[in-house]
This record gives C-alpha cells, sequence and structure tokens, in this order.
C-alpha cells in the first residue's frame, strides 16, 4: 500500500470504473488516447490499458491525467475515488465559489423539512447550520444553551446537564451509541478534535467505563431512538435521531458534512410546517434563512 496514496481494500472492480470514468472524460475533450499519452509521457498501450481495466493507476497518475484533462478539483476527486483512492484534502475549503453553492443547497434543504428540528453538522458534530424548527423546538427546551457557542455541538448536548441529557431516559445507553459512533468517524479519518472530544466524553459521569467494549453497540448508527421527558411539565415524546452524510462538492472525507433529522414518533409535531414558516423574529447565528 502506498504511504501517499492509500489504496482501499476491496476494490476488485475499480479499475473498471475508472477506466469509464477516464474514457469518459478523455472523450468529452475531445482528447485522443494518442493525445492525451503524449501529454502523460507514456505509450498509447498504457492509455488503452487504464480504459479497458488491465492497468490500475497510481495516485500521482491520476493527478498528473487530471491535469492533461484540465478537471476541475471535484472532478478530480471523482477520478481518485473510482480508482479507490481517498479525495485530496483541501480542496473545498480552498473553493469559495464551491461552498456558496452548497450553502445555498443546504440552506434550502433545511427550509424545505421545516416542521421536523434539522442541523448541518460536520464529523465531530460541530453544528453549520440548523432550521427554524431546530431554534424554536429546542430553545423551548434547552433555554438559554441554545445561544452558548461551546455547546454547539450535537454530541456535548447530548452529554450536557444543560443539554439533553436530563430528558432522555436510558441516557448511559445513547451516551455508548454515541461514543462508538464518534469513535468510527476518528478510524475513517484521524482527527486530533475526534480523539479530544472522544476523551472529554468518555470521562462524563455515568458513561460506563467499558463503552468500547459493549458488542451489541459496536456499529457505527445512522439513526437511534431517543424519548424525552420533562417530569415538571409532564411532557413527553419519542424522536427518531436519523443521520445521513451528504458529503460536500470535493467529495473529501475529511470535510464532509451530515444532515440530522430529530423526527417525533409518536405525536404530531407541536407546530406545522406552515406555523414555523410563518413564525416572525426567530433568530439564531446559525439559522442561514
Amino acid at each position: 500500500m502506498s504511504a501517499v496514496g492509500y489504496m482501499s481494500e476491496g476494490f476488485e472492480n475499480q479499475s473498471g470504473q475508472f477506466g469509464n470514468y477516464l474514457r469518459y472524460w478523455r472523450n468529452a475533450k475531445a482528447i485522443s488516447q494518442e493525445q492525451l499519452a503524449f501529454d502523460l509521457d507514456c505509450s498509447v498501450k498504457h492509455v488503452s490499458f487504464l480504459e479497458n481495466g488491465r492497468t490500475h493507476p497510481s495516485q500521482s497518475l491520476i493527478l498528473r491525467l487530471a491535469t492533461a484533462l484540465s478537471l476541475s478539483k471535484v472532478d478530480t476527486n471523482n477520478l481518485l475515488i473510482s480508482a479507490g483512492f481517498r479525495a485530496e484534502r483541501g480542496f473545498f475549503e480552498n473553493n469559495p465559489d464551491e461552498k456558496e453553492q452548497l450553502d445555498r443547497s443546504l440552506t434550502l434543504m433545511l427550509e424545505s423539512i421545516e416542521a421536523s428540528p434539522a442541523l448541518i453538522r460536520d464529523r465531530v458534530g460541530n453544528i453549520k447550520m440548523m432550521n427554524k424548527a431546530c431554534v424554536v423546538l429546542w430553545r423551548e427546551w434547552l433555554g438559554d444553551a441554545m445561544d452558548d457557542p461551546a455547546l454547539m455541538n450535537t454530541y456535548r448536548l447530548f452529554f450536557s446537564p444543560r443539554g439533553w441529557r436530563p430528558y432522555i431516559e436510558g441516557w448511559s445507553q445513547i451516551a455508548v451509541i454515541l461514543l462508538m459512533t464518534l469513535h468510527q468517524e476518528r478510524l475513517l479519518a484521524p482527527d486530533d478534535k475526534a480523539d479530544a472530544l472522544i476523551d472529554e466524553l468518555s470521562k462524563v459521569e455515568g458513561v460506563p467505563k467499558s463503552w468500547d467494549k459493549m458488542d451489541n453497540l459496536h456499529t457505527k448508527s445512522s439513526s437511534f431512538y431517543i424519548s424525552i421527558q420533562n417530569t415538571q411539565t409532564n411532557d413527553k415524546f419519542d424522536s427518531l435521531v436519523c443521520t445521513n452524510t451528504i458529503g460536500n462538492l470535493s467529495q473529501s472525507v475529511t470535510a464532509s458534512l451530515s444532515l440530522e433529522i430529530h423526527c417525533h414518533v409518536n405525536r404530531e409535531p407541536p407546530y406545522s410546517a406552515a406555523e414555523i414558516a410563518n413564525m416572525q423574529n426567530i433568530s439564531h447565528p446559525l439559522l442561514p434563512y
């Protein structure tokens, strides 16, 4: 395995995927195999073998191909992924046009699911955006914790006594699920911030000491149920927390984002989407509209 390239295991069919992708772009750019071979300083046979899957490219060759084909940063990453390599880091972060386009699409996505609290977060739970329902409904439960920048992290909100912890039935099991999910993210792409957050949260009182050895909770959970109850008001509901990776325009693992939705499952949401949309004077630093 190349120390630079990071070739993933189990990509028996990747050469064919890469070859199809390479052929697509060569034809789209109206470049012959002969011209591409000349630009790469290799034989025409080598280009042909790359396209028919008989030869698997190195990461450095893919980057040279991207230059020869004048591919955008996004398409360069797609070419890398088609060959089984991780995407190049930093493409999205350094491209303001892509960030603006992504921000617009994420804002529209959050507006479209206005009845349920929804947010956009990064791999370690830092909240980047939230919709009106999230601001309105969470503030009713969490009060000024909603305005504390230190708590604008979904993991910290679940672990903090100022966040969801006092309201969650069976909190310790939820804590294990969340820690295992965060641990899986760290394994996927090592991250000092993830390490620090795992260390912080695992020391919170009430977290099982053997949280990382609970066999039935070892999977990375994309959804889980929580029961929320306020003993003072007797308000109670079950919520399904659904998380889906939506990535970014560069397909970078380390820069990927997630859409997290908190859905009421045993009762109607307290407000309809129309009612929330019509609410005035709703504000929060992370509300983008």
